[in-house]
């Protein structure tokens, strides 16, 4: 954070990035036709981080991962330029390869991540 606070990012509505997010994971699925989306939970411990959407992005695609990240920031980028966002872009064999490798990390962003689409059959 800084001292005396500098560096610090004001903090936005919930009601204003849940419609960010909402915005963002439908340009995800039409525009990239990611077959899954999840958000990523920010740490506990840091609670500034709380307005940040980092997501991890399933699609089917050919790009290299540099390319598919960066392409992706950019859509996301185009939907809000002020909202901190970040994003992990597999496919899914990478995805199936990487969690039977037992890729920790990978495995707790599944678990504990909130599945934003496709979303949960009530």
């Amino acid at each position: 954070m800084g001292i005396f606070g500098w560096g610090s990012k004001p903090s936005r509505d919930p009601d204003e990035i849940a419609r960010v997010q909402a915005a963002m994971v439908a340009r995800l699925v039409t525009d990239y036709h990611a077959s899954r989306v999840i958000r990523i939970a920010p740490s506990e411990d840091d609670p500034k981080d709380a307005h940040k959407l980092d997501f991890l992005v399933i699609a089917d695609t050919q790009d290299p991962f540099e390319v598919r990240r960066d392409g992706v920031l950019a859509m996301l980028r185009e939907v809000d330029k002020t909202q901190p966002v970040d994003v992990l872009v597999l496919t899914p064999k990478e995805v199936e390869h990487r969690v039977k490798k037992g890729d920790y990390l990978l495995s707790e962003m599944m678990r504990y991540g909130e599945t934003l689409y496709p979303a949960a059959e009530e």
